[in-house]
């Protein structure tokens, strides 16, 4: 498990390069933060119809910081030609076997070996030990080292069927993406999920692998009338992030959320078809949701990062009020889904969050020890909604959290799939730390 601090944590940016620049491709490497910085990576891509997509992974693994090898099978080069994927790599594509035995030269260089998409005569060819073509043979050269190889397939339901099977007894360094299936077919996830899939297990590999992890995302509806309702500014991309994060790191995940933002929507079906996803309006719902799954599954940890609605109307009325009548409106607090949840798994670690509105770096931390003296959890997560970027509707967030055993940790400015990343570093350390005390 792994745990760091804002002193010694390694992402990519373009400002930080420091590096010679002979092909165009290469500007873009490290020009968004990521955690593949000076990472090589062999990148495998077989015959699929999905094969073009690969240029669009490979080019975000890039701006995450990692240099990419490409191995194509010949039916790939059938679909996408070679050249694309040099322009793309500013490296040569290997299709054939040479003298400069690439397969066993990248061996020795690459972290680990993605195959982008993987057909089921690859998968089966794989499985089997056959070394028939660069690609293959590199991955056998892999598996023997004990360097990772991810796959993320795509076919029809029943060849998926077929490659689960033969993927039954596979070897520990041999990962697969869930499918994202739809219509009957195993297809193509989003771009960015299988990116960031790659990058979590390159970076940390199955390390949740057998905990129950329960989170909440997005703001929650306290209507008014049917049509007005008050909430808040939340997109529900923080509670997303962590959901997604556990889950690639091996986590049994459930999740409860409110009205997310309609650019997460792709996301968010995808996830309905890897975990438990359950979706809350008020946040009456969310609680009574949070507390079913809490006593059905008894998870191990409990995010708290949705924003739910800490008021509502004293009434809700059936009709639209007209706008031409003064609305005078009595406003009494909502349920508290941590305390709630908290009586049902109180020896789950839980993890509440607090945005604050502040001028100050003291008075942040002064609110969050007080709310985690309120709260009782074992860890408070504070940001300060007052700074751009660092709150809602934005893709980054800054976290200081707080531990009950007096512990803080500052989770540095980054895109919320990085902050989730280290969120959890810490609640896994945490949560070892409350198993010996228990």
């Amino acid at each position: 498990m792994h745990i760091m601090g804002e002193e010694n944590m390694l992402y990519c940016r373009a400002d930080s390069l420091i590096k010679a620049v002979s092909h165009p491709s290469e500007e873009i490497i490290g020009t968004e933060e990521g955690g593949l910085c000076g990472v090589e990576l062999a990148f495998g891509v077989s015959g699929g119809v999905a094969a073009y997509k690969a240029i669009d992974v490979i080019r975000k693994l890039m701006r995450w910081g990692a240099s990419i090898h490409v191995l194509l099978t010949h039916e790939a080069h059938k679909f996408v030609g070679k050249t694309l994927f040099e322009w793309a790599t500013a490296r040569q594509a290997i299709v054939e076997f040479t003298g400069a035995t690439e397969h066993i030269l990248l061996a020795k260089r690459v972290k680990a070996l993605v195959i982008v998409p993987a057909t089921l005569n690859v998968i089966a060819e794989i499985v089997s030990g056959g070394a028939s073509r660069p690609l293959t043979a590199l991955a056998q050269e892999l598996l023997g080292l004990g360097k990772p190889i991810l796959l993320v397939p795509t076919m029809h339901k029943g060849m998926y069927a077929r490659a689960i099977n033969l993927l039954a007894s596979r070897p520990e360094n041999l990962y697969i993406m869930p499918p994202y299936l739809v219509e009957g077919r195993a297809k193509f996830p989003p771009v960015e999920l299988v990116a960031w899939w790659i990058e979590s297990i390159v970076t940390r590999g199955l390390d949740l692998a057998g905990l129950k992890i329960l989170v909440t995302a997005g703001p929650t509806r306290e209507y008014l009338d049917p049509i007005r309702c008050i909430r808040n500014p939340s997109s529900g991309l923080m509670g997303l992030s962590i959901a997604f994060e556990a889950f690639w790191r091996g986590a049994r995940v459930f999740l409860v959320h409110g009205p997310l933002h309609p650019a997460l929507a792709e996301w968010i079906n995808y996830a309905a078809r890897s975990f438990t996803v359950e979706k809350a309006v008020s946040t009456e719902d969310m609680m009574e949701k949070v507390v079913d799954l809490a006593k059905r599954f008894k998870p191990d940890m409990v995010f708290y990062a949705a924003a739910p609605a800490d008021f509502k109307p004293d009434r809700r009325y059936n009709e639209k009020l007209s706008s031409k009548k003064e609305v005078s409106l009595h406003l009494v607090p909502t349920p508290k889904i941590v305390e709630a949840t908290m009586k049902v798994v109180p020896k789950a670690l839980h993890v509440a969050f607090a945005a604050e509105w502040v001028d100050s770096e003291k008075e942040l931390i002064e609110r969050g020890l007080m709310k985690l003296r309120e709260y009782g959890v074992d860890i408070i997560a504070i940001n300060n909604a007052k700074l751009p970027g660092e709150a809602f509707e934005a893709q980054t967030n800054r976290l200081i959290t707080i531990s009950r055993r007096g512990v803080k940790w500052v989770i540095k400015k980054a895109h919320k799939r990085l902050v989730a990343r280290q969120l959890l570093d810490i609640a896994a350390s945490e949560y070892v730390l409350k198993r010996q005390c228990t």
